[in-house]
């Protein structure tokens, strides 16, 4: 069997030019870096074999919830938006190893973040966080936290 499929829209061509539709159901792999996204594209709860979801320096205000559906996600890249919370759903992701959050607007962290067991990186530098529920202690795999 050969590899799952991966998609990548990093170039220069912003979302509104990109045909979502056409986007593989087996990808594992989803780069959409520097788009001008407003929100995340409701055609990607779709991709239920995605693995890595690369979606930093957009407009995004909302991690909606059907991302917290893909539960084969290792990898969450969501950096330099406008993102104001972190969904309640979050914890759906139990494969979760790499949680990017940094240089958002999140001014606190769900309780829920504790049940992300497999996380090991976790990035919120440069939010409008006052204090981290002490949840996090049960991220026993976390090694690196910013």
């Amino acid at each position: 069997m050969g590899a799952l499929p991966t998609f990548s829209k990093s170039t220069n061509q912003k979302a509104s030019k990109i045909d979502f539709s056409i986007i593989n159901k087996d990808t594992t792999r989803l780069d959409l870096k520097n788009k001008n996204l407003d929100s995340v594209p409701t055609s990607l709860s779709q991709l239920t074999h995605l693995k890595w979801l690369n979606i930093p320096h957009n407009r995004i205000t909302v991690i909606p919830e059907f991302v917290c559906d893909l539960t084969n996600l290792v990898t969450l890249r969501a950096l330099g938006n406008t993102i104001k919370e972190i969904p309640q759903s979050i914890y759906k992701l139990t494969n979760l190893t790499l949680l990017d959050l940094g240089k958002n607007k999140i001014d606190k962290i769900t309780t829920v973040i504790g049940h992300l067991v497999q996380l090991n990186e976790l990035n919120l530098n440069w939010n409008e966080l006052e204090q981290v529920p002490q949840e996090i202690g049960k991220l026993s795999n976390l090694k690196v936290l910013n």
